[in-house]
């Protein structure tokens, strides 16, 4: 796979730890463990708890995150807007939601719900939707026009991770896509039909 694929491929946080393992690259995604909104006056405040190394702090203080250490030694990740008026308004809550999703936040549906990631990174900060239509676009060209050359362009570790993707990814693709569309959360169904 050429390296533009590749990279492209580091940033779908669905098959991330495969794609660490077969290229021997540290994880560069930091799981939000816990996160919500504050109101404090005119601030409207988005507070997440971090599951991170002190390295991945730093490294993500320096992508632009505000990065602090809590009383308890947690890592927090704050982002705030100043509201016009105390109560806050739809406008207020896509400003901050835009505000976030600028600096960079991942996610993956699972059935849980939404797991939400900070990337330690700088490149490539593409939706989780394009990333996934990019790849499948790829996939299916090589299927189509040159479906010999698969074995060739593929080494037997990247297999396993196309299998992998192929495997998770379209349903992600599914409930990410229908959730821009519909402009709420979509959650994976808990059972199956």
């Amino acid at each position: 796979m050429n390296t533009k694929h590749q990279n492209i491929l580091n940033h779908c946080v669905g098959v991330h730890r495969a794609y660490s393992e077969i290229y021997n690259q540290p994880e560069i995604f930091v799981r939000v463990r816990e996160h919500g909104l504050y109101k404090h006056g005119k601030e409207l405040i988005f507070r997440a708890t971090l599951q991170c190394s002190s390295s991945q702090s730093t490294e993500l203080s320096s992508r632009g995150y505000n990065i602090s250490t809590d009383e308890d030694g947690s890592t927090i990740y704050t982002e705030f807007i100043i509201m016009t008026s105390y109560q806050p308004k739809r406008a207020d809550y896509a400003a901050l939601s835009r505000q976030i999703k600028d600096k960079g936040v991942w996610y993956f549906i699972g059935s849980g719900g939404y797991t939400m990631y900070l990337s330690t990174c700088p490149d490539n900060r593409y939706s989780q939707e394009s990333i996934i239509y990019m790849m499948m676009f790829y996939l299916g060209s090589i299927t189509r026009y040159h479906p010999y050359m698969f074995d060739k362009i593929f080494s037997d570790k990247e297999q396993w991770l196309m299998s992998e993707f192929l495997s998770t990814q379209p349903k992600q693709f599914l409930y990410l896509a229908t959730a821009n569309v519909l402009g709420q959360s979509v959650l994976k169904a808990y059972a199956s039909f």
